[in-house]
């Protein structure tokens, strides 16, 4: 999974998901490493094992694991923001059609901006703008 079908499935969500707070929370601890998803949930987590072969890691899944609430709490999506999105800043717009909640940066060397939209919750659109962000930040290399 990566940040694209992250924003995709935040912006199809029905409402909160806690497949979709996990596999944002593991793409964040694991960026170019991978987990095993079945049926929308993490199986186990998978770690690189000799000459790249995937180990299913032989930790349980726990509470020391345990993703923050990112598609039902407004405060978690804006602290993940935040945290991994300096400089960044936001916006947001409410009206008939939904939530919509944009991101800008001005770098001094340009700006971008990545937007999500949800009808009826302001934390998957916010999630749905994060993610797009990330993937913009990875396609550029940073």
């Amino acid at each position: 999974m990566n940040w694209l079908e992250i924003a995709e499935r935040a912006e199809k969500a029905e409402g909160p998901d806690r497949a979709l707070d996990d596999a944002a929370w593991w793409l964040l601890r694991i960026e170019g490493g991978f987990y095993r998803e079945h049926a929308g949930r993490r199986e186990h987590d998978v770690t690189c094992g000799l000459y790249g072969t995937a180990v299913a890691d032989w930790r349980p899944l726990g509470p020391y694991n345990e993703a923050p609430r990112y598609t039902a709490s407004v405060d978690a999506v804006l602290a993940l923001t935040t945290e991994q999105l300096p400089g960044w800043s936001y916006e947001a717009e409410g009206g008939p059609d939904g939530h919509a909640w944009r991101l800008n940066e001005d770098n001094g060397f340009g700006s971008r901006s990545a937007e999500g939209k949800h009808p009826k919750s302001e934390c998957l659109a916010r999630l749905a703008a994060f993610a797009r962000a990330m993937s913009a930040q990875r396609e550029e290399g940073e």
